[in-house]
């Protein structure tokens, strides 16, 4: 049976750093960090990986980034729990 691999882009937007990581399944396959959102960075994870999924998370200001696949915003005002 085909394994089928599910790779999301996490993005975590902090006070101090954001934070870039990208998950083949449970595993993580790319992490790195920068001061400042950057879209650059942010290009080049779409270009090397097939990405299905993506969540942003937030403590900043509300963020959308335009991503061409399923993305969850979280932020102070996500409700929870969702599901």
């Amino acid at each position: 049976m085909d394994q089928i691999f599910k790779m999301r882009l996490i993005i975590d937007i902090g006070n101090t750093l954001v934070k870039y990581a990208v998950f083949d399944n449970c595993e993580i396959v790319y992490f790195e960090k920068s001061k400042d959102l950057k879209n650059s960075i942010i290009t080049n994870i779409v270009n090397q990986y097939s990405i299905n999924s993506s969540i942003v998370s937030s403590v900043r200001d509300e963020v959308q980034i335009h991503l061409d696949h399923d993305t969850l915003y979280l932020s102070n005002n996500t409700k929870l729990p969702f599901l």
